[in-house]
């Protein structure tokens, strides 16, 4: 429709207005107005016509841009938030193994290697003592004998007697030999029963060589204090209670050194609780048997040696030995495998271990591989699949279940695989 000017609404005449108003004039004026009426209408007419367009032009505009953006949303949604199970069924056996394997300490080009951690722990626990002393119980302590008297060595006889500085004997149940201008370690006992011979660290004479040239150049050094020393009928420390304190040490000393490993285990290896091997030592100063007292405080040391495999290479030397195949395969239980280590040497640089049960061989698939091949192909996911001669079974499991693309964003893609 053309554009109308304010000259198509002017109706020029020629006439001239007559002084006095005429029936001919006042029907030309009535008519003249009429066709202005006429054509201001049908310009309003036009005029709500192009409105009327232009606003369903604009409604249908906004419309495609609103179905475009929630498209658009949609879409970044579904690709961000959207996500893929894909369960794998790779090719599985089972087969019973009885394997015995030599392994060396660190990276091992052709045979079997293994790495080695190790831990501490000390614990202390308090007990009660359940003895009873019938004759009293003699104290007891290690000294250290010097022979500074001569380079040859000195023989000293069994019971010897060694006197302390406040003057109480204690003697030796067995023979002591003394190197040239040297020493040796030694253990004596009080004389007598009772608390009065528990003594601290203090020097000995042998009254023995009294007279001699030697008295004053062979004597004695306390190592420990002389302890134990108790009267007749009086609670003392059995051996009972010290076995008891040791053994409860030793059980919570190993459940935490095991958890500790469990813990800093490193990933992609095997740890067996039977190849960790606990090393136990008393602390030097604990209470001794025969020691006089109501409750008493022992100490235990722990040091774990832990022998770690990889469990991708003894997966591979397992197959090769059961299934004669080269190619990459997992012992899926390889760590519940019973493992039992027949020998290892000092340096903890060489082991012997048996390995025996039923071995759950998987088969390998390169994971990360297949879901980059997965997102590259589109659609067809099928001929992917086909890749992986290896896998008796795929489905892609689609979440929401409608919107059959898998996601952008790799980490939305998971796969699990089936085992049986």
């Amino acid at each position: 429709m053309g554009k109308r000017l304010i000259q198509d609404v002017i109706i020029k005449t020629k006439f001239k207005k007559p002084l006095l108003k005429t029936k001919e004039f006042i029907g030309q004026e009535r008519q003249i107005k009429e066709e202005i009426a006429e054509k201001l209408y049908s310009i309003q007419l036009d005029v709500d016509e192009t409105k009327k367009t232009r606003k369903i032009w604009l409604k249908m505009l906004f419309g495609i841009l609103a179905v475009a953006i929630i498209g658009l949303v949609v879409q970044f949604i579904l690709n961000n938030f959207s996500y893929s199970i894909i369960n794998i069924t790779p090719h599985q056996e089972s087969t019973e193994v009885n394997l015995s394997l030599s392994a060396y300490r660190g990276e091992q080009k052709n045979s079997l290697g293994f790495e080695v951690m190790q831990f501490n722990k000390e614990l202390s626990t308090q007990g009660n003592a359940t003895g009873f002393s019938g004759e009293g119980q003699k104290a007891n302590g290690k000294i250290i004998v010097f022979n500074t008297y001569s380079s040859s060595d000195q023989r000293l006889i069994a019971n010897t007697r060694f006197e302390s500085s406040d003057g109480k004997i204690y003697r030796t149940k067995t023979p002591i030999l003394i190197p040239g201008f040297g020493s040796v370690e030694a253990t004596v006992y009080a004389d007598k029963s009772g608390p009065d011979y528990n003594i601290g660290l203090t020097d000995f004479t042998i009254p023995g060589l009294k007279g001699d040239p030697r008295y004053k150049k062979i004597y004695g050094r306390s190592k420990t204090e002389m302890t134990g020393g108790s009267n007749p009928s009086v609670k003392i420390i059995s051996e009972k209670d010290i076995e008891s304190t040791r053994n409860e040490l030793k059980g919570k000393i190993s459940e935490f050194l095991k958890n500790e490993a469990e813990k800093q285990k490193p990933d992609g290896y095997a740890l067996y609780l039977d190849a960790i091997k606990i090393n136990f030592s008393d602390i030097e100063n604990n209470p001794k048997i025969g020691n006089t007292a109501e409750t008493f405080v022992f100490k235990l040391n722990g040091e774990a040696t832990i022998f770690l495999i990889k469990k991708e290479d003894l997966s591979r030397i397992v197959s090769k030995e059961y299934l004669g195949l080269e190619e990459k395969i997992d012992v899926e239980n390889i760590e519940n495998i019973n493992f039992t280590l027949l020998a290892k040497n000092e340096e903890n640089s060489e082991i012997t271990f048996n390995i025996k049960g039923n071995a759950h061989f998987v088969w390998y698939f390169n994971e990360a591989e297949m879901i980059d091949k997965l997102m590259k192909k589109g659609s067809n996911y099928a001929e992917i699949f086909k890749d992986y001669p290896r896998i008796d079974k795929a489905e892609i499991i689609f979440k929401p279940g409608w919107w059959q693309t898998l996601p952008k964003r790799e980490s939305h893609i998971l796969i699990e695989k089936i085992l049986y």
